[in-house]
This record gives C-alpha cells, sequence and structure tokens, in this order.
C-alpha cells in the first residue's frame, strides 16, 4: 500500500487555457508499452508468490498538454489520459490481472529530443483468482487478494527519446499495485515492479516549447486558514464465528480538519477523527471480546491542491482504542492494529462549501478499510 503515497505526490489534474504553443496547446498521443517484472514479496503472508516473474503490456491513450499556463502554474509539461494494462503474473496462484486507469505524467525537457518522466496512474483492476475470505489456507493459496475487482496503482519513472518528429521510444521502470483496500481479505495485495519498453505516437509534433518560469504567488491573497466538517462510511468485513466466513459491517465516522495553504499546490493540515469500527465489533463478539470498537484520532499532513481536485496524505495516532486483547487471541499479532496509522485519499471540490471524496486507512503493510466521504467548508 506504500507505493500509494508515492502516487499521491505525482497525481494532478491540469486543465490551462492557451497563450503560448509550439505547434498547438494540446494534441493526441498514442502509446503502447511492454512489461517485464517481478513478484515482491512484502510480508511473509505472501512468500509462496516469491520468484514469480510477470508480463504485460500496456495501450495508452491521452492528451499532451504543452500550454504556458499550464507550464506557468506547474513548472512542467504534462501528458494525461487513460490506460489499459494486462500482466499475467506466470504464477498459478495469481492467475492475471486486466487494469484500467486514469494517469498523469510530468514531463521534463532534456535537451531538444529528450524528455524525462514521471507518471503516476490509479483505477481498477480485474484480477482472475481470488481466495475469498481465507477458504483455502494451503501452501498453495493465494493470500494477495480477495475479491475480484480491486484497486490498481502505477507509478513510473523514465524518459523518451525522438526517433522522428512523431515516434518516440519510451523506457519506464515502473512499480505496480493491486489491492482491494480492505473491503475483502485475505487483502496483503499484489506489488510487482516491472521495466518496460515502448513507443509514443504524437499526432502533431513531439518537439516541446522552451518556456521560461514566472512563479505563480497568486495563492497568498487572503490566504487563510480554511475549516471543514466531515463524515464517512465504509462496509467492513467482520468474522462470523463460523470456519472462514465474514459477514460486512458498517464502519461510520466524523472528522474536523483546518487546512493552511503554504505554495502553490501546497497545504499542510490538522485534524481529530472518530469512527466506530462495525467490522472489527462483529469479530469481537466471536471472540469474545466485549470492549468498545470506537476509534479517536488525532491526525497531521499535506494536501496538494489541484484545481478542484485535493489529495491529500496524513498521519494519524489514536489516542483511544481497544483492541490489546482482539490482537493477542484473534490476530496472534500478526497484524495487530497499531496505534500509528497513515491516510490517503482525493477529494473533488463540488462548490465552494462542500467536497466528495474517498480515503483509505493502511497500518504498516496493510490497508485496513477505505471510506467515502462529505466535507463541508464552515469558515
Amino acid at each position: 500500500m506504500k507505493c500509494f503515497v508515492l502516487f499521491i505526490c505525482l497525481f494532478t489534474v491540469i486543465n490551462a487555457s492557451a497563450q503560448e504553443t509550439l505547434v498547438t496547446d494540446k494534441q493526441e498521443v498514442l502509446g503502447l508499452v511492454v512489461h517485464s517484472g517481478s513478484i515482491l514479496v512484502h510480508t511473509k503472508q505472501v512468500a509462496n508468490t516469491g520468484g514469480a516473474k510477470p508480463l504485460g503490456f500496456q495501450l495508452e491513450a491521452s492528451t499532451l498538454n504543452t500550454s504556458y499556463n499550464n507550464f506557468k502554474k506547474w513548472g512542467f509539461l504534462s501528458r494525461s489520459g487513460f490506460e489499459f494494462a494486462y500482466f499475467n503474473f506466470n504464477t498459478p496462484i495469481l492467475g492475471s490481472s486486466y487494469n484500467a486507469a486514469y494517469f498523469i505524467e510530468p514531463i521534463f525537457k532534456l535537451g531538444n529530443h529528450a524528455e524525462l518522466r514521471l507518471k503516476g496512474a490509479m483505477g481498477l483492476g480485474y484480477l482472475t483468482k481470488p481466495n475469498p475470505n481465507r477458504a483455502d489456507s494451503s501452501l498453495t493459496a493465494n493470500f494477495n487478494y480477495g475479491s475480484h475487482l480491486n484497486s490498481f496503482l502505477q507509478l513510473s519513472l523514465g524518459a523518451t527519446v525522438h526517433i522522428t518528429n512523431k515516434l518516440s521510444a519510451y523506457v519506464n521502470g515502473s512499480f505496480n499495485h493491486n489491492s482491494n483496500a480492505g473491503f475483502a481479505v485475505p487483502n496483503r495485495g499484489v506489488n510487482y515492479p516491472s521495466i518496460s519498453v515502448g513507443v509514443l505516437y504524437h499526432n502533431a509534433s513531439n518537439a516541446l516549447p522552451n518556456y521560461k518560469r514566472v512563479k505563480d504567488v497568486s495563492w497568498r491573497t487572503n490566504n487563510r486558514v480554511k475549516y471543514y466538517v466531515g463524515i464517512f462510511a465504509s462496509a467492513k468485513d467482520g468474522w462470523s464465528g463460523v470456519g472462514n466466513k465474514y459477514n460486512k459491517r458498517p464502519l461510520i465516522g466524523n472528522m474536523l480538519l483546518a487546512s493552511k495553504q503554504v505554495s502553490n499546490i501546497n497545504a499542510i493540515t490538522a485534524g481529530v477523527e472518530a469512527y466506530y469500527d462495525g467490522g472489527l465489533h462483529e469479530t469481537k463478539t466471536h471472540v469474545p471480546d466485549n470492549s468498545s470498537s470506537f476509534f479517536a484520532s488525532v491526525l497531521v499532513g499535506n494536501e496538494f491542491l489541484l484545481d478542484k481536485f485535493t489529495l491529500s496524505q496524513q498521519l494519524g495516532y489514536h489516542v483511544y482504542r481497544n483492541t490489546d486483547y482482539y490482537n493477542s487471541v484473534y490476530l496472534k499479532n500478526i497484524n495487530p492494529l497499531l496505534s500509528f496509522y497513515q491516510r490517503y485519499g482525493i477529494t473533488y471540490k463540488v462548490s465552494a462549501n462542500y467536497k466528495v471524496g474517498f480515503s483509505f486507512l493502511a497500518r504498516g503493510d496493510f490497508a485496513d478499510f477505505i471510506d467515502v466521504r462529505v466535507l463541508y467548508r464552515f469558515k
């Protein structure tokens, strides 16, 4: 799950109007990429997948934005669009994945015929061989994912070299991830770094303009602390007390957040949240453990402010939790509910005062749950 924090740092939405251009402010770019990788054994529970060598291919349909406004605001040119990626994990334990995602790719010129590219993608994946609810606990079982539908995250660093005025060779190192953010167990996730090569085709020209950036400081005007109150909810698995069966139970919470902008695209945050974990309560009932399933926390973090989108990363600490007996009896201390955790999220501004989005809570390499949320700005 930690690749998500890297992805968050790159994911942006850039839609600037034109002021200056080389050929056209926006042009279409098609891509074909071939991947060769390896399964990363990030925890001992998935050691049975070690040595697998995934192979895959990727198709891209995108728009290259070369407007001066775009460069002035962000300090780089950008490409954004959609990709379809297929991976055969080359192990009968994991099967294959079919992924569709939206991506953003900041581009930095390296002279007139090459570029450095940093890319983040986020979407959904269909994985072919889930192990639902730990029904199979053999050494050949899939402990990486428990549902067909999973998130897909990808972070890439690479470069392009111009072959002709419309065709470029593309070389990348990527970190790829599938998981369902704790919606169904097991959910250790599939992490698979890969090396890829490919080609990009521009319908106009792959030659990029030479701009000099003038720093944008307009954000400093009327820069006050913003305060939000919000509610969030999820459906979380809880052990039914019978074999390896799990039931969905509601997780409901609220939060208070303060946000202060410190740069053109950054803000620092501090807040509190409290939630009731119905999935945990269901499991505790059958352990048995009659302690509270409420949590209360304080959080600090960072936000990337990207037009109407806000991408957030927070470090949280539970000031109230009751999981010690549950950890020792049910989890056998394999994956305790740690006091420290991370939150990663995205929200969309639907009006001057309201935002909607989602966030997921991760503890170490384990995703606890994903929620949907609504925020209201009251000051």
